[in-house]
């Protein structure tokens, strides 16, 4: 699945199986929220080693990368930030 941010910048969201969420090998998890086509959604990640997200959509798994630095065009997708950060199952048409 393909999400859009804000700038219309493409995020690529993969099918994935759910997350053990243990705390093996001194592993931490957190939880927090993104917008996405405006239905709130909670998003787990791992704090230790992390670089996805992973949430829930029709009841399949996703992940996504939560920056992309080293990649043109950059995003970062920050689940803390209040209010959430928002994205777009379709690209949205911004007037200029």
């Amino acid at each position: 699945m393909i999400l859009y941010n804000e700038e219309n910048i493409k995020i690529l969201s993969v099918k994935c199986s759910r997350p053990k969420m243990n705390d093996r090998r001194g592993r931490t998890w957190d939880q927090g929220t993104i917008i996405i086509d405006g239905k709130e959604k909670t998003v787990y990640l791992d704090t230790t080693w992390g670089f996805y997200c992973y949430f829930v959509e029709n009841g399949q798994w996703y992940k996504i990368k939560m920056f992309a630095s080293s990649f043109e065009p950059n995003y970062d997708v920050d689940p803390f930030l209040n209010p959430s950060y928002k994205l777009f199952s379709e690209e949205q048409i911004c007037p200029v």
